[in-house]
Order: C-alpha cells, then structure tokens, then sequence
C-alpha cells in the first residue's frame, strides 16, 4: 500500500498566511499614508463640531456704505454647505475632520 498524497498542504499557501499576518501587523503599527489636506480649503471652510461645514458670507470687505445694515448683519454670520460640496470638502481636508 502507498501512502495517500497531502495534496491540501502547500508550503506556498503557508507563506502567504504568514506574510498577510506580518503585513496586517505592520499595517497596524505603520499606517499607510494619507492624504495632505488642501490648505487653500482648510482655510476658507470650517467644520463645527456635529461635522456641518460652514462657509463665509461674500460681500463684507468693502463697498460696505451702499448696503444696508440687514445686509451688512446677514452677511457677518457663517453659512452651511450643501451636501455635494460638503463631500469635496471632506476628501480635499480630511485633517479637519
């Protein structure tokens, strides 16, 4: 009688569990790189702390003597951002987040 042949054990197949073991272990201690925020965005755009992200008001800077007082005070508050560009937002400046 021959002996039946282990043809489910490969030295290859334990390889690569030892190395997707070593590289999930690596990928814990040293992160992968991520994205640099977009600095011209982190600074026109804030994010408040439930995660809204808000814009400024144009036309505050000057010609202010034709405008009246409601427009000048409506324009002083910050506005939020819809969804769409509150998701560029988001992928551009992931360190605001």
């Amino acid at each position: 009688m021959c002996r039946p042949r282990m043809e489910s054990f490969s030295y290859y197949a334990l390889y690569t569990v030892l190395i997707d073991g070593i590289a999930e272990r690596l990928r814990l201690i040293y992160p992968m790189h991520t994205h640099k925020t977009r600095k011209s965005i982190a600074k026109r755009f804030k994010v408040t702390g439930r995660g809204k992200v808000l814009r400024r008001s144009p036309g505050k800077r000057h010609l202010l003597r034709k405008r009246t007082t409601k427009q000048k005070r409506r324009a002083s508050h910050d506005k939020s951002v819809s969804k769409g560009i509150s998701k560029v937002v988001r992928m551009s400046a992931p360190g605001m987040f």
